[in-house]
This record gives C-alpha cells, sequence and structure tokens, in this order.
C-alpha cells in the first residue's frame, strides 16, 4: 500500500523511478520473507499492533501478532519513510501529508498504551511531525475531510503540549490555516480553556478570540457556557475572553448574556429548583451518601438566596408562572437583536438573528418539566425550541456534531445519496452546565403518543400486552430469563402489536403517499439504527423515538446514553443494539426486516465502514473530551441500578411509560426514566479540573474506542471479521431476539 502510494505520487509529480529507490528499498526489504499472498504489510502490522483484526488478504490475527513482533520496528521505519517520500515528492497532495501524520499518530499512541507515558524523543519523533502533517493536511484538504484532520490535530495537542517542542509546532502551524477551521470544533476547544499548561492555555485564548472577532454569533453562547462554570479557573479563563470580545462587540456579547441569563432564570425557578434538590439529596442520603456531599451540592442554591435578582425570587412560594414572567419582563423588551437564532448560524449564508420571544410559553408535564417557546427569527420564519433545566446538553451537542459528519459521508456515496439516506438533526444550544435550548421538531409524535393514542380509539387497554403477561406468570419480577421469555412471547401472539401500522395507513390521504412514509420510514429507521449502534445509543424507549406526521421519518431525541453505558447497569441491562421491536417492523409490510430496511443497513454500515477512520477522528475526540469524561461512568454503575429498581416497580403497577409522557418533542425529557448519566455530568462539573486524566493512556477509555472500533471493521461479535451482510444480519437478530427483549425494564416497553 505504502509503494503504491509513493508511486502515485511519483505519477502526479513525472518524476523517474530512480527518485523513489530509497523509500521503496524499506518496504521490499522488511516484506521479503514474510509476506504471505498479496497482503498489505502496513495493514497488517497496524493490525497486530492495535490488537484489532488481521489483514485483508486473510493472515490470522496470531500470524499478524507474531510478524509485527519479528519485524515491527523496522516495517514501522519502512511505512514511515514511504510516506515521507510520497510528501517530498508531491508537497501538495492531501492524502501524503494526511497518512504521514496519521501514522506518526498512531505511533503515539501505541508508544502511550503500551509504556503509560511519552519520551522527549517521542514527542519529537512523532508528536511534532504529526502536527505539523495535520497542519498541512488541513490547508491542502477539501472541506468535507478537515474535521478529522482538525480533531486529531487538537488531541496531540492537549495530550502532550506539555512538551515545549509540541507547543511550539502548533504555535508555527497556527497562522497556517483559515480561521474557518476552528469553528467545527468549537466544542473541543471550549473544553480544554482551562488546561493547566500556561502557554497552550494562552494560545486557545488568543485562538477563541481571533475566532470570536471573525465570527462572534458562533461561539458567544459557548463562552457564557463555560463562564458559568462552577471551575473557577475555567470560569475565569471565558470570562477573560469575553471580556476582549466585548471592546469588539459590546453589543452582542450583552445581548448574549442577557438572553443566556434570562433563559436560564426559566428553566429553574427556585420553587422548582429547590424541590427537585431536596427531593433528590433525600434519595441520596438514604442511599448511604454523607452529609458533606449533599451540603456541598446545597451550596450552590444557597449562594442565590443570598444574592437574589428578582423581586419575585424573594417569594420562594409562589407559583412558578410568576417566575417565568419576570423573566419574560426582560426578553419581550429584546427587539431587533444583533444575536443570531439559536442553532442558525452558518457563515456562508445571511445571518437569521432574534427578533423577538414570543409571550407566551408552555411548562410540558414531563419529568423535566421542559418549557417550549417561540423565537421570532428576522427572516420571517417561527422558531420553536424547548428549554430545558437539569440537563447537560453538551453530550447531545457533541452527537449532532458526529450526526452531522455521518450526513456528509451518506450524501458523497452514490447509493445513499441516490436514496437520500440521511439522520434527522435539530439544533442543540447548551446555555450552561445543567440547561439549555433544543430544537423542537414540530409535526411529529411519539411512539408512545401514537400507540396510545390508536388504543384509545379503539377501546384497548395501555398495558394490554402487559396484562397478559402478567395473568400467565404473576411474579414477574423473580421468573427466570427463560420464564421471562415465555411470558413476554405468549403475550406477543396473543396481541396484534399493529397500531404504528394501522396509524401509518390511516393518517395517509392516498395509498401513494402512505408508500412514500412506509419507504420514508423503513430507510431513516435504519440508518438511524446503524448510527446509534456505531455510537453505542441506548434508553430507546417510546418516547424517545418521534416520527414525523408529514414525511414518516423516524428521529431519535434524547441522546445522552451512548456508549452503551446501558448495556452495563448492575439491574435491567440493555441487550440490543438498537430498538426493533414487532411494533416497528410490522409498518415495514410483506418483507419485514428483509427489505428496504436491511437494504438500507448494509448500505448504511458499508459506507460507514468505508469511512471509519473519519468517525474514529470524531469519536476518539468525544471519548477523550474531558467535558464529556467517561470517568463518571464509575459512580454511576450504582445509582443506575437503583433508579431502575424503582422505576421498575413504579412501572410494573401501571404497565406504561410515564402517564404524562410527552406530546411532540417534550418527550426528550426521558419518559419517565431519568439520565442518571447527565445527571452525573452537570452536577459534577469539578470533574473537569484535570483535563490530562481521561486521555489515550486511560484504559476504560481504550477499550471504548476498540469497541467502537471493532464494530467499523467488523470484529465486533468475534475476532473473525463479518462482511457487511454477516454483520447486519447477526445485528437484526440481535435485535430481534426475546430473550434480549424479554429482560429489559418495562418502561422500555419491549412488547411494544
Amino acid at each position: 500500500q505504502t509503494v503504491l502510494l509513493s508511486q502515485e505520487a511519483q505519477a502526479k509529480a513525472g518524476l523517474s523511478t530512480g527518485e523513489l529507490s530509497y523509500a521503496r528499498q524499506f518496504v521490499r526489504r522488511e516484506s521479503i520473507g514474510v509476506r504471505r499472498g498479496r497482503g498489505s504489510m502496513s495493514r497488517s502490522s497496524q493490525a497486530s499492533r492495535d490488537g484489532i483484526h488481521a489483514s485483508d488478504d486473510g493472515h490470522s490475527k496470531q500470524d499478524a501478532q507474531y510478524l509485527y513482533k519479528l519485524k515491527g520496528g523496522q516495517i514501522d521505519k519502512a511505512i514511515l519513510e514511504a510516506y515521507h517520500a510520497a510528501t517530498v515528492l508531491d508537497r501538495k497532495w492531501y492524502k501524503a501529508w494526511h497518512q504521514l501524520a496519521l501514522r506518526h499518530f498512531l505511533e503515539t499512541q501505541r508508544y502511550q498504551i503500551e509504556h503509560g507515558h511519552i519520551t522527549e524523543d517521542m514527542a519529537v519523533n512523532h508528536v511534532v511531525p504529526a502536527v505539523h502533517g495535520f497542519f498541512r493536511a488541513i490547508q491542502l484538504s477539501k472541506s468535507d475531510t478537515t474535521l478529522q484532520d482538525t480533531l486529531r490535530l487538537l488531541t496531540a495537542w492537549f495530550d502532550y503540549c506539555e512538551f515545549e517542542s509540541v507547543a511550539q509546532a502548533v504555535r508555527d502551524g497556527y497562522n497556517s490555516v483559515s480561521i474557518r477551521t476552528w469553528l467545527q470544533v468549537i466544542p473541543q476547544i471550549l473544553a480544554r480553556i482551562h488546561i493547566k499548561a500556561e502557554s497552550t492555555r494562552r494560545l486557545v485564548q488568543q485562538l477563541l478570540v481571533e475566532v470570536g472577532k471573525s465570527h462572534p454569533h458562533a461561539i458567544m453562547f459557548s463562552l457564557y457556557v463555560a463562564a458559568r462554570s462552577e471551575h473557577v479557573e475555567r470560569s475565569l479563563a471565558a470570562k477573560d475572553v469575553l471580556a476582549k470580545l466585548h471592546d469588539m462587540y459590546p453589543q452582542l456579547v450583552e445581548e448574549t448574556e442577557l438572553v443566556s441569563r434570562e433563559l436560564i432564570r426559566i428553566t429553574l425557578p427556585f420553587p422548582e429548583m429547590w424541590t427537585k434538590s431536596i427531593y433528590t439529596l433525600a434519595s441520596k442520603y438514604n442511599g448511604g451518601h454523607g452529609i458533606s456531599e449533599i451540603a456541598r451540592e446545597l451550596q450552590s442554591h444557597y449562594k442565590r438566596l443570598y444574592n437574589p435578582e428578582t423581586l419575585r425570587e424573594y417569594q420562594f412560594v409562589q407559583e412558578f408562572g410568576k417566575d417565568l414572567s419576570v423573566a419574560y419582563e426582560s426578553l419581550l423588551q429584546y427587539y431587533n437583536a444583533r444575536n443570531p437564532v439559536p442553532g442558525s448560524y452558518n457563515p456562508d449564508v445571511d445571518l437569521i438573528t432574534i427578533q423577538s420571544f414570543k409571550p407566551d410559553v408552555e411548562v410540558h408535564r414531563t419529568a423535566q418539566l421542559p418549557r417550549q417557546m417561540c423565537i421570532q427569527g428576522s427572516d420571517g420564519n417561527e422558531y420553536t425550541f424547548l428549554l430545558k433545566g437539569r440537563d447537560d446538553l453538551r453530550l447531545d451537542e457533541r452527537v449532532m456534531q458526529l450526526f452531522g459528519l455521518i450526513n456528509s459521508l451518506l450524501s458523497k456515496d452514490s447509493e445513499t445519496a441516490r436514496r437520500s439516506l440521511a439522520i434527522e438533526r435539530f439544533p442543540v444550544v447548551p446555555l450552561s452546565s445543567n440547561s439549555g435550548l433544543i430544537g423542537f421538531y414540530s409535526n411529529s409524535n411519539s411512539l408512545n403518543d401514537i400507540v396510545t393514542e390508536n388504543r384509545k380509539a379503539v377501546n384497548q387497554p395501555n398495558r394490554l400486552e402487559l396484562n397478559l403477561a402478567l395473568q400467565f406468570t404473576p411474579n414477574w419480577v423473580k421468573l427466570t430469563t427463560m420464564q421471562k421469555v415465555e411470558s413476554f412471547e405468549y403475550a406477543l401472539s396473543n396481541t396484534p402489536g399493529n397500531d404504528l401500522q394501522r396509524a401509518m395507513w390511516y393518517k395517509s390521504s392516498s395509498a401513494e403517499v402512505w408508500l412514500e412514509h412506509r419507504t420514508n420510514y423503513t430507510r431513516s429507521l435504519a440508518v438511524m439504527s446503524i448510527a446509534g449502534y456505531i455510537l453505542g445509543l441506548g434508553d430507546r424507549h417510546p418516547s424517545n423515538i418521534l416520527i414525523h406526521k408529514r414525511t414518516g421519518k423516524v428521529v431519535h431525541i434524547d441522546l445522552g446514553d451512548c456508549f452503551e453505558i446501558t448495556w452495563h447497569r448492575e439491574q435491567f441491562p440493555e441487550k440490543v443494539p438498537f430498538r426493533l421491536t414487532r411494533m416497528l417492523i410490522k409498518p415495514m409490510e410483506v418483507c419485514s426486516t428483509d427489505g428496504i430496511f436491511k437494504h438500507t443497513a448494509n448500505h448504511t454500515m458499508r459506507v460507514l465502514r468505508a469511512n471509519r477512520e473519519s468517525l474514529m477522528a470524531v469519536l476518539e475526540a468525544f471519548v477523550y473530551d474531558p467535558l464529556v469524561s467517561w470517568a463518571y461512568l464509575q459512580e454511576t454503575d450504582n445509582s443506575a441500578g437503583t433508579n431502575y429498581t424503582k422505576q421498575y416497580r413504579t412501572l410494573s403497577q401501571d404497565g406504561q411509560p410515564d402517564k404524562h409522557a410527552s406530546k411532540r418533542h417534550s418527550s426528550s425529557s426521558t419518559g419517565g426514566l431519568e439520565s442518571s448519566t447527565k445527571q452525573s455530568i452537570s452536577n459534577n462539573d469539578y470533574y473537569f479540573a484535570d483535563t490530562k486524566g481521561w486521555n489515550t493512556g486511560n484504559p476504560k477509555a481504550h477499550a471504548i474506542v476498540k469497541r467502537i472500533h471493532d464494530k467499523l471493521v467488523g470484529t465486533d461479535f468475534s475476532n473473525e471479521q463479518l462482511d457487511v451482510s454477516e454483520q447486519i444480519e447477526k445485528l437484526i437478530r440481535q435485535a430481534t431476539a426475546s430473550e434480549n427483549l424479554a429482560v429489559l425494564y418495562s418502561g422500555w416497553v419491549p412488547f411494544w
């Protein structure tokens, strides 16, 4: 592979074969006697080094491991020499610079995983060339290839910034790329705004000021999220950047502060804040948590009591609406502002600013009590949002970043583009560590609402299947797995489970419309199922899945449970890769999952596997991001089990999700199951003090990254690599197996 790369460079540069000999001789010398067949040495060495899979020519994993153990150092040197030769022969070739940088980057990660640290020599010989190579690749790349290189550049920079050689390499390349390069990675940059290395911290702040100078609307809300952090250094760093931007754009900065402050006030009025906190902390106390921990969590609430900002905050016992009206006294005076509509900024189109706020706010009676509000845009359109408190939306923001990349990849493949395959996305704008705005997906209903409405129309109980299961075996909680499977299948065999199928048929104005809706539904369900599987997305209960009324497309919300966290809970762990219950299968009609669904899933997985390098760059940045630090996994395992036990008892009595399960998009509040994941993050901002604590050397982080890689190469079920069709077949069987569905907690509603 590397020889061919150099040959391609030779052809592009019009040079003679002799000028490549010094690079090619390394590869030949180390290949003779150890290569078999036509396999790629670079692939087999990389595979053995990572312990992931064998090369594409059929070498066994053991062969590859032995080969690398025998000749690994020389092979790596030969590969680097060949890539370097390609960059010398064609200085403007993106692929060569990208591969050279990536090889140095992977070598650094391998060394750190093996030794737990890197040396100054490793920094000079591998990290610095990686940084230089990524800068060159970014300069030469097209817009659709910039993200992966930028994210890996940031990882190399932030993980090894204590080495002056690395910091200097970043300073040297900083001005060589367009300022727009950094727009797509603002969340990752802001996550390190308070990094300990002083020179790097200054450069990060300088970079944010430069971005803010050219694109102030792109970072203003995000800066205020950091400025409100409970971590003192992080807050001060963000305020310092805001102060500099205030000198340039005083009105814009003040307007952003006003809007974000008042929106946060609306999300959590005093009565609601204290009621929720007392309830949560009482549960913690009963669970054995110490008084000191509880007092620490209450400290921020007491600070607000000492410094009330409005008259109504003195009147603690007043109803929520009065608190809302106070905040809106400020917002209603906010006309013709310079702030963009949240989530709408695009440097390539005209700016859509906030014209005004609508005076009415609807409070949805779900677990998190989200507020539905409307903004009038300068383009004449109305933009509806859900304003959520007690929820860390920074995770959802990162997931939307990933979905944007997946959509870009699908749009560039002829087969997937022809079918218009894409993930339905919506704006996510964090306002603080525990509140934010989510774009309201209008003209849609949750699966829970559709089934409930259909059963009400035909006089069927909502808990029909559960009633039958409990009649068959009343003591459900004490049953063994096989007994649950028997009871589960008995309930399914005695109920039609066609509620969604009937609703789609009856709500279509004609057979043509129904066929279009069915096709859109099946394709969008397949795309999101595969994307969710790669991400490890869990908690897909009926209130977290929306279906658009006019198109039939499926939309997933509440995206906080990632990287298979729900698979590892102590009680009621999930065992399905995605939701594919009979209620979702029935609308696919006669072919079931063997028709459009499987065909679309195959194409989607094929594209993702072919572009796994780009996806891994984003997902690695996700995993190693200190503001989405997965160290909290250890903290939530036990509490998650408690929440599930309590939730199961509640749901076993009425047999359905929260009776106030959402209408429209408000179901994103969790539909009866609180996300302990998000709560843990938002309540523990102090975890993020050490941005170096969760990096490539962390075993759990490495395990997560390896698991994602296994999915993207087809070794997720065994060491033997599966092709795309075999992988999809196994995933469908796993998602529909009764033994996996029957053991889920009842709020997931596996009967549907």
